[in-house]
């Protein structure tokens, strides 16, 4: 039988079109007992691949095809072009470090040797196949390398005759190996279109210029039938024994790799053990000489720890870690550790985190215990301003070739697939536009035809359309994974695959998945905007930053007084719409309650009983599902009711007689069988039979068996929720304590669930006064000045950031700005940046503009400035402006809405007044409640009207093709959240397409404490 030697899957960025499980299972149809994945200059699946491969009984084979052009993103020139296969580790390693080479991941130099495919080879060759069908390519390769090393790929068919007899020939008189390639890139010649489409994107040229082109490849090369394949060498059987043989002589497995952490060299030449246990020790003692942790049991956990740690040899990863956050507290740099690693007494003492685990009674066997198959995973938030900072302190501490960010494949969403395909495709920007307009949003479904997404298109159109939405979820290139970082104890592409990266970063080609498989360690430096925030407030306010940003008094009234009544707008993790729902229902009085809501909001808990269930068990009402009254005892602190996988841990051990490793390793094998009925019974009857032979009681031990089946899917880690919850109470802290400066700093660099409009009129509505930025007053960044806080030059949209600067610094040298033609004369601003500043009303005390004449000399001025508008009728309008009566209501409203509009559009934000505060009596006139009298209310009619803006909106399928939407909606005294049903929903969507405002009728619902509007009626408040 043959073995095909040379396929490429999709992960041939925008080449190949087949994704690797569809290519193992149509191999393992077609009978192959073998065949090597060989992508154009990448390794990004092989770890996947091979996988795959073990499952179905074929043996994988790893290996890559380099061509000449490669390093220009375009893979059509096949001249000289190589096929690579490992034949052992040695081999896979030389491979890792020549893609590396080719992909700027060993530095610039080397890529521009690597570009000639031959060149890639110099001192990288042991372990490897190589082969090529290029007769000219192969006497080069003949040369320097083994003849047995090498071979003639003889690609069949659909290629030139005249250029296989002469390959041929050249093999024949080099006594070079003649090995049968039926090369593959599709699944079916139905994909033909696809790769065409692929690489005419990845050109930046049309369809048309690509069909029949040599950058394409041919139908033919498709995966064909065993017997098929090797009729196409009936005439030259030993090319076909030739692949067979190839193909067993590569002998990779790459299920497991061996531990790459840094060792002793690293480190000073101390062992990483010797050097972490003496870190921890010398740290408990510190604490200790100040009159903490002082129990007996944290030398007991601190010796269990480090001995697990040192079992399992990661004691150089913990270094890492504590390296960098000493590092980050040496530079004042805000950090928090996040995740199960907070329950790690190792993991607090060398400084990675805050929170005590033995103190909060958290489990370590979550973390990290000798059965676990994954390797420990440490998070850790960092201010997301120096991020960057420790990532290449990281670099040059451990050296720049032994540090790499984790790689993520980026691959196509609907709305680039749609945008990108379409116009390869030749259809005119107008049409796509118009296309484009009919997607549902990201968070919706993609459609799965063209018929569903535009059911009146033309049938060109429409056949334009299908082929692009194949692209959804194709590879489209590497990017960078959001945090993890991998430090290795020798070069990393001695381990993976590496390319260059923007920002002078090294990324690996392996994603998040795949890292594992090659005993590099992933450690997750995580760009934390609330950190940013703390330490922005806590500059602002006077406050310890730092390390001790999250060192608050923890039963501060204030504080959980906000949480109660879940006053925590601009907030993290406590400020959106599940979350302050939640916050409504429960009685907050401490961080503990905060660190249930957190854990109860997330989809699994939400979705099932578990939310409702405690909320119902938390309020004293009988619970719906059974309470066995040992359970109950177990687990009074959370209501008798499972939500932490700790407890859940905890209650297996305890009742199956289990060590809490293997109940941690029975949690997680709950987890993963999922539904599957032999995998669930297999392990009740492991654990009863462990609660048997335990002496437990049999009825408790079917109990807790058939509760964790119940509630082990969404369980989520108390390390992790309380790691966020410490996180949120200093943002709340922050709000209470210190409103102007947290607000400040919220202004300066928020990215939470609201828009920036709804974070300013919260803070207005707590009190603190925003203004508005003026060229005399406002600094680049929003900041307190006498009580208010005045917004920052930088909020000012089109005004750039050197013109920000040019504005402060002839400030500094020259004084205030004097008049309009002062400003004029001092700057060189641009007509595009005057009409921001003019129109949100930054230059009113600049003659001849003030409050008094906006908006219409302002306005004047603008079109004077974009040569519009001459001298004479500038002075006219003055003049008119400076007579209007100041009086007239209808003027005032007019003047106050346009003013509002103005600084949505330039600020983001209406800073003068709510605009329901300007339309209130319009909203009275319609019977319309505020938010606040919705909230306070105490008899309300079951239907009421509310007139508000949009503030954050969720749209949710329910199934069966229906939808609702969540509406967070806005007014001046606050908040209300709405809810439109299903049969609602498909009669108002179509009037939801700005933020409003809108007039909504319905039901009002109240939620043991949370009320809600069931919305009946919904029409834009201008249509009133």
């Amino acid at each position: 039988m043959i073995i095909p030697l040379h396929v490429k899957s999709d992960y041939s960025l925008g080449y190949g079109t087949a994704t690797l499980a569809a290519l193992v299972e149509r191999a393992a149809e077609l009978g192959y007992p073998a065949f090597a994945l060989t992508d154009i200059d990448s390794l990004a699946g092989q770890p996947h691949f091979h996988d795959l491969c073990r499952a179905r009984g074929i043996k994988p084979i790893s290996g890559v095809e380099l061509r000449p052009n490669a390093a220009k993103q375009s893979p059509g020139d096949r001249a000289g072009r190589l096929v690579l296969l490992a034949r052992n580790r040695t081999g896979y390693r030389n491979l890792c470090r020549i893609v590396s080479r080719r992909r700027g991941g060993l530095g610039t130099s080397e890529q521009r040797r690597a570009t000639d495919p031959a060149a890639a080879l110099a001192g990288l060759a042991e372990g490897l196949f190589v082969l090529t069908d290029d007769g000219q390519t192969l006497a080069r390769l003949c040369e320097g390398l083994k003849s047995q090393d090498t071979g003639l790929l003889l690609v069949r068919p659909d290629v030139p005759v005249e250029r296989e007899a002469t390959a041929l020939r050249t093999a024949r008189h080099l006594g070079a190996r003649i090995v049968a390639d039926p090369e593959a890139l599709l699944l079916d010649p139905a994909d033909h279109p696809l790769h065409v489409l692929q690489v005419a994107i990845r050109q930046g040229r049309r369809v048309s210029d690509i069909a029949g082109s040599t950058a394409a490849e041919s139908a033919e090369r498709r995966l064909r039938p065993a017997e098929e394949a090797a009729r196409l060498y009936a005439d030259i059987p030993e090319a076909v024994a030739n692949a067979r043989a190839m193909a067993a002589e590569c002998r990779l497995d790459l299920t497991s790799g061996p531990l790459a952490l840094p060792g002793a060299d690293a480190f000073g030449g101390a062992a990483p053990f010797v050097r972490l246990e003496a870190l921890c020790r010398t740290a408990l003692g510190r604490l200790r000489e100040r009159g903490r942790y002082q129990d007996e049991a944290y030398d007991d956990r601190l010796a269990y720890e480090l001995a697990v740690i040192g079992s399992l040899r990661y004691a150089g990863y913990f270094l890492v870690a504590a390296e960098i956050a000493a590092v980050a507290h040496e530079r004042t740099i805000p950090i928090a550790a996040r995740g199960s690693a907070v329950g790690s007494l190792v993991v607090h003492l060398s400084g990675v985190s805050s929170i005590d685990p033995v103190a909060s009674n958290l489990l370590f066997e979550r973390f990290l215990h000798p059965r676990r198959a994954d390797p420990p995973d440490i998070d850790i938030e960092v201010c997301s301003r120096h991020r960057d900072e420790l990532i290449a302190w990281a670099g040059r501490r451990f050296g720049r070739g032994r540090t790499a960010m984790v790689g993520a494949i980026h691959r196509f969403q609907l709305h680039g697939a749609v945008r990108d395909g379409l116009k390869a495709l030749g259809v005119s920007p107008n049409m796509i536009a118009g296309v484009s307009a009919r997607l549902p949003p990201a968070v919706e479904a993609a459609p799965t035809s063209a018929e569903a997404i535009f059911p009146g298109a033309t049938a060109a159109l429409q056949r334009s359309l299908s082929l692009a939405l194949r692209l959804v979820g194709k590879p489209r290139h590497v990017a960078l994974h959001p945090a993890g970082l991998v430090v290795g104890d020798a070069p990393i592409s001695d381990y993976v695959p590496v390319e260059n990266a923007a920002r002078g970063l090294v990324v690996t080609q392996y994603d998040l998945r795949s890292i594992a498989r090659t005993g590099l360690v992933k450690l997750d430096l995580l760009g934390s905007k609330l950190l940013t925030q703390l330490d922005d407030a806590a500059m602002i306010a006077g406050k310890p930053r730092g390390a001790d940003i999250l060192d608050l008094p923890q039963n501060d009234a204030p504080t959980l007084a906000r949480l109660d009544k879940a006053d925590t707008i601009g907030c993290f993790q406590v400020e959106t719409p599940a979350v302050r729902a939640l916050l409504k229902q429960l009685d907050i009085r401490g961080i503990e309650d905060c660190v249930a809501a957190l854990a109860l909001v997330r989809p699994g808990a939400a979705g099932g009983a578990a939310k409702q269930e405690y909320v119902r068990r938390a309020h004293g009402e009988t619970p719906t599902l059974p309470v066995h009254p040992q359970l109950a005892a177990r687990l009074r602190h959370t209501h008798g009711l499972l939500i932490y996988d700790e407890d859940l841990i905890r209650v297996l051990a305890d009742v199956g007689g289990l060590s809490l490793a293997a109940a941690d390793e029975l949690r997680a094998a709950i987890i993963s069988a999922g539904e599957n009925a032999d995998a669930v019974m297999k392990l009740e009857r492991h654990f009863l039979g462990a609660a048997r032979q335990a002496g437990r009681d049999s009825v408790l031990a079917r109990t807790v068996w058939q509760t964790a089946r119940q509630f082990a899917a969404y369980s989520f880690a108390r390390a992790h929720s309380l790691s966020y919850a410490v996180m949120a109470y200093a943002a709340v802290y922050m709000k209470a304590h210190h409103p102007a400066a947290w607000g400040a700093a919220l202004l300066n660099d928020y990215g939470g669930a609201y828009p920036l409009r709804t974070i300013a009129a919260d803070l207005q509505r707590h009190g603190v006064r925003v203004l508005p930025p003026t060229v005399n007053d406002a600094e680049l960044a929003a900041k307190p000045q006498g009580g208010v806080v005045r917004v920052g030059l930088s909020q000012v949209k089109h005004l750039t950031r050197k013109s920000a600067e040019a504005i402060l610094r002839s400030r500094r040298d020259n004084g205030r700005f004097r008049s309009m033609n002062d400003l004029l004369e001092r700057t060189d601003l641009s007509a595009r940046e005057m009409q921001a500043l003019v129109l949100i009303g930054a230059c009113d005390d600049l003659p001849p503009l003030s409050s008094n004449v906006y908006p219409f000399v302002h306005e004047a001025l603008v079109k004077g400035l974009k040569g519009e508008l001459g001298p004479a009728a500038f002075e006219h309008l003055v003049v008119s402006a400076k007579n209007a009566p100041t009086d007239d209501e209808s003027q005032r409203r007019y003047r106050l809405l346009v003013r509002i509009r103005n600084e949505l559009n330039y600020l983001g934000m209406h800073l003068t007044m709510h605009p329901m505060r300007v339309l209130r009596d319009d909203a009275r006139e319609q019977g319309c409640l505020t938010a606040l009298e919705i909230a306070d209310g105490d008899s309300l009619s079951s239907s009421l009207r509310f007139a508000g803006i949009v503030a954050a909106s969720r749209v949710h399928p329910v199934g069966g093709g229906r939808t609702m939407q969540f509406l967070t909606l806005e007014d001046e005294t606050g908040l209300i959240e709405t809810i439109i049903p299903p049969p609602a929903y498909a009669r108002l969507a179509m009037y939801i397409t700005t933020p409003g405002p809108y007039l909504v009728e319905g039901a009002l619902e109240n939620n043991w404490g949370s009320r809600h509007l069931l919305i009946t009626s919904l029409h834009p408040f201008h249509e009133r």
